[in-house]
C-alpha cells in the first residue's frame, strides 16, 4: 500500500486519519475531519454501535482512545495506515487495542 507519513491526507502518502478523510471525501463526497481524535467524537456523521458485528463496510473503528482509526471492510477486516515503514495495509479488526469505538456511518 501507500507509505505512512504523519499528518498527510493522500493521495501518495497517508496517516491513519488522513486515509479515512481521503476515502470519505473521494468516495462519498463527505467531509469528515482529518483527525482520529475528532473522528472518535464525530456524532454528525457517525453513530456509535456496541459491537463489530454491527458494522458495515466503510464504517470506522477508532482505537487507542482516539489515537488510531481504520476503515472496516467486512469479514472482520480493516484497512488502515499502520505506521512508518508499514504504510496502508489490510489487517484483522480484532488487532486494534482499546479503548475501541465502533463508528457506524449515518449516510
Amino acid at each position: 500500500g501507500k507509505p505512512y507519513v504523519w499528518a498527510t491526507h493522500g493521495p501518495d502518502t497517508f496517516d491513519c486519519s488522513g486515509l479515512t478523510y481521503y476515502c470519505y471525501k473521494r468516495e462519498l463526497n463527505v467531509n469528515i475531519t482529518p483527525s482520529s481524535k475528532t473522528q472518535w467524537a464525530d456524532t454528525e456523521h457517525f453513530t456509535e454501535v456496541s459491537s463489530i458485528d454491527d458494522l458495515t463496510p466503510g464504517d470506522l473503528i477508532v482505537s487507542r482512545g482516539g489515537d488510531h482509526v481504520s476503515i472496516y471492510i467486512g469479514n472482520g477486516e480493516v484497512i488502515h495506515a499502520s505506521r512508518p515503514g508499514v504504510g496502508v495495509i489490510q489487517s484483522d479488526a480484532s488487532s486494534h487495542t482499546g479503548p475501541v469505538k465502533y463508528q457506524h456511518y449515518k449516510g
